[in-house]
């Protein structure tokens, strides 16, 4: 996929980014920077909705053992 092509040259890029004038720099833009903001953001919250489906489940089934298996 395009972000996994624009992740691999950036890192091989590195040795040019480590060379270039102070002031100047090469950052990833467009679709792979989109995606990566999104993601944060989706995984900013992932705990918390873990944490909130784990315990509905303990409240419904009522057993730690049971929401554990679900």
């Amino acid at each position: 996929q395009s972000n996994d092509v624009v992740m691999r040259m950036y890192s091989e890029m590195q040795g040019l980014r480590d060379s270039l004038a102070p002031g100047y720099n090469i950052e990833i833009q467009g679709g792979a920077e989109d995606s990566a903001e999104s993601q944060a953001s989706i995984a900013a919250k992932a705990p918390i909705m873990l944490a909130v489906i784990v315990v509905l489940l303990m409240i419904q089934l009522q057993h730690f053992g049971k929401a554990m298996l679900v």
